[in-house]
């Protein structure tokens, strides 16, 4: 919303140069958050040792955590990238499809802890399994309805689930794999879906540049979403297998 009015007042120059220098001003509030109390003694903790062999590459679980959310993100950076132009493209005006956008991202900051919220009252893989239902079940609208009113709705809807997407990759692979290797496995899986991203950008650019609507690459990402339910769906059959397991060792013992 601010950037929509910056953009009437400075034009997109300045509205770029000024929500740059804010993005630095929260880097150096984060820096100067960050600081470690006793550093300057010498007092710093020594950093512990990292080893990519300490990543389970073997574990199926891994690659399917990483399938998933490259197919994820292929969608939801799609639409982040290609939202404004498809909008415009099928009759509205830039300023509607600027708050469209803006609705749906600002309603991130109350879908991230809702997912986190409901992983913990349950497990991050039934909220990731509500995550990409929510996901496969927004997308038709984005090729069945131009209706402004209906993508508002729309827009409240798809901003809940997309926000739970970031929100769980960190508690899936923790529940999954434990928080001692978070780090390396986070930077695994953030390679996936950055390449899934770039990928799905083009495809859907290409989409539009051959047929001159996003339609088609809409239904393609709405099929992507129900073949994405696999994975999810075998990931909280393991996990369940497993938590299960281990509930009744102590059973098995006192036996």
């Amino acid at each position: 919303y601010l950037a929509a009015v910056l953009l009437g007042v400075w034009g997109w120059r300045g509205t770029i140069a000024g929500r740059g220098s804010l993005y630095l001003a929260l880097a150096l509030l984060v820096l100067w958050a960050l600081r470690v109390p006793g550093a300057a003694a010498g007092e710093a903790a020594a950093p512990g040792s990292v080893s990519l062999r300490d990543v389970p590459w073997r574990d199926p679980r891994l690659w399917l955590v990483c399938l998933t959310y490259a197919l994820i993100y292929s969608f939801i950076t799609s639409v982040q990238l290609h939202l404004h132009a498809f909008l415009t493209d099928v009759g509205h005006a830039p300023l509607e499809a600027s708050r469209i956008l803006s609705t749906l991202t600002l309603v991130g900051a109350v879908g991230a802890p809702l997912f986190g919220w409901l992983a913990e009252r349950s497990s991050a893989r039934d909220a990731l399994l509500v995550v990409v239902i929510g996901l496969a079940a927004t997308s038709v609208a984005l090729w069945t309805t131009t209706d402004l009113g209906l993508l508002t709705v729309w827009a409240v809807l798809y901003g809940l689930v997309n926000s739970g997407v970031v929100a769980l990759l960190a508690l899936v692979l923790t529940e999954l794999f434990g928080a001692d290797r978070i780090g390396r496995l986070m930077g695994v899986a953030i390679m996936f879906c950055m390449s899934a991203t770039m990928l799905g950008n083009n495809f859907s650019a290409a989409i539009f540049d051959h047929s001159g609507s996003y339609t088609r690459a809409w239904q393609t990402y709405t099929a992507l979403m129900l073949v994405t339910l696999v994975p999810v769906l075998w990931l909280r059959r393991q996990a369940a297998h497993q938590v299960d397991a281990v509930a009744a060792l102590p059973r098995a013992a006192g036996g």
